[in-house]
C-alpha cells in the first residue's frame, strides 16, 4: 500500500510482503483455536494452488478469522502421532462469503491422516 512503512517490508523467494499488524494480532487466537479444534466446525477447502486442506472459522475481536490447517501422520513421533500444520490464518474479506464447503470433524481427519488417505470432498 502506498501509506506502507518500506522498514516492515519482508521479501523471500516467492514474494515482498509488507507487516501486517492486524493479522499479527490475530494469531494469539491460534493456540485456542487448534485445543477446541476437536469442537470446532470444520469444512474442506482448496488452497490457492488447489490443493485440499481444511478451514475452521473463529469470531475474533469481531472479525471472521478464517484458520487453515492441514494434517499428516508425524511419524517420528510414534504410531498413531498426527502433526496439525496451520497453513494460513487471516481475517476474511466480510463481502466474501464462506471459505469451506461440508463438514467433517478432527476425529475423522486424524483417522485419514493415520490411514494416510485423504476424506472425499463434497462436490
Amino acid at each position: 500500500m502506498a501509506d506502507d512503512d518500506p522498514a516492515e517490508d519482508y521479501c523471500d523467494n516467492r514474494e515482498s510482503r509488507t507487516f501486517d499488524h492486524e493479522r499479527y494480532g490475530l494469531t494469539f487466537a491460534l493456540p485456542k483455536i487448534a485445543r477446541e479444534l476437536d469442537r470446532r466446525p470444520c469444512q474442506f477447502a482448496r488452497s490457492q494452488s488447489g490443493v485440499l486442506n481444511y478451514v475452521t472459522v473463529d469470531l475474533a475481536q469481531s472479525v471472521r478469522y478464517g484458520v487453515f490447517f492441514d494434517l499428516k501422520r508425524w511419524r517420528e513421533r510414534g504410531e498413531n502421532a498426527v502433526l496439525l500444520m496451520v497453513e494460513s490464518a487471516y481475517a476474511l474479506d466480510p463481502e466474501k462469503g464462506n471459505p469451506g464447503r461440508g463438514r467433517i470433524g478432527l476425529n475423522v481427519l486424524m483417522g485419514h491422516a493415520l490411514r494416510s488417505t485423504k476424506p472425499k470432498p463434497p462436490p
